[in-house]
């Protein structure tokens, strides 16, 4: 029983974790995630924008280190605020997204996209940990039962 319970909390964390990195995709805070809106209406421009970003940091060898370098953790006793600030901060950054690409940031010339991307990873760790944390102050010791 408490295998079953480790391995359910580990893919919750992945599962969270995953999630909380979303909120701080920019794309993913709008319906046009994969393509800049054309401007008459028709395709999508920039198709394929969604995959460059979400991949950037495997392919431009980012470690787990510098995701959460010098990050402290934010409690709050309701994270819904936190999440919904994390969402609208993200959309700040759509048509800098537009822009990279357009450069060639993502895939031609990576290092122009490097800042950036490294920001968003680190604002997506910082969400989960916020999370993580907040779960644990909020919790009670008193309720808590250990199943063996």
């Amino acid at each position: 029983l408490i295998r079953m319970s480790v391995i359910m909390l580990v893919i919750y964390a992945g599962l969270l974790a995953h999630y909380a990195q979303d909120a701080a995709m920019p794309l993913h805070t709008t319906t046009r995630y994969d393509g800049k809106p054309n401007p008459d209406g028709g395709k999508p421009l920039q198709k394929g924008i969604h995959d460059k970003i979400d991949a950037y940091p495997d392919r431009n060898e980012f470690t787990v280190p510098q995701f959460s370098e010098g990050l402290d953790a934010e409690h709050a006793v309701n994270v819904w605020p936190l999440i919904v600030r994390t969402i609208n901060e993200a959309h700040t950054h759509v048509d800098k997204c537009y822009e990279l690409d357009a450069l060639g940031a993502f895939d031609k010339e990576p290092a122009k996209a490097r800042e950036f991307i490294l920001e968003r990873t680190r604002a997506g760790t910082k969400l989960t940990l916020a999370l993580w944390y907040s779960a644990w102050k909020n919790s009670d010791p008193e309720k808590a039962t250990i199943r063996e």
